[in-house]
């Protein structure tokens, strides 16, 4: 069964990063040894101490391939452009699940201002766009925003 690193970020999205993504990185740097070194004041760049697919990477690989050792390499030793592309988004419940969850215990506070004449609201969006007519690469916010700067153009 394929591993992941799952990761919340936060605006609450959750990720799963493939673990071969963040042991492959590891491996690579562990494998040039240390790196780089000074001689004679000047930077020289060591030879890899060992080679794709030898016993020494695949050992190293396997030891990369642990928790700690995922947790710690990624949180210390990799940005978010390093996993970027292989990273994928996890799926959560829906909006009006959370929101029946949370509303007991929600901030609640009274403000005032001029309400929006150009407000939509998620019942609205759910009638304009039904789940299965929804475009799939947006969200409900998504189509929100767009359906509001539409709505000021026309004005």
């Amino acid at each position: 069964m394929a591993r992941f690193l799952r990761v919340t970020m936060p605006d609450s999205t959750v990720w799963d990063i493939p673990a071969e993504v963040i042991a492959e990185n590891r491996t690579k740097y562990y494998s040039a040894g240390r790196g780089k070194s000074y001689k004679d004041g000047k930077l020289v760049w060591q030879e890899p101490s060992f080679k794709l697919g030898s016993k020494e990477w695949n050992d190293e690989f396997e030891q990369s391939m642990e928790e700690y050792e995922l947790t710690d390499w990624a949180a210390n030793n990799m940005d978010w452009k390093d996993v970027k592309a292989s990273a994928v988004r996890v799926p959560q419940k829906s909006n009006a699940t959370l929101y029946d969850d949370a509303w007991p215990n929600a901030e609640k506070r009274v403000v005032k201002h001029e309400p929006s004449k150009l407000a939509i609201t998620l019942e609205e969006l759910s009638y304009l766009f039904p789940a299965q007519q929804r475009p799939k690469d947006k969200t409900m916010e998504q189509l929100r925003k767009a359906l509001e700067v539409e709505r000021e153009e026309q004005q």
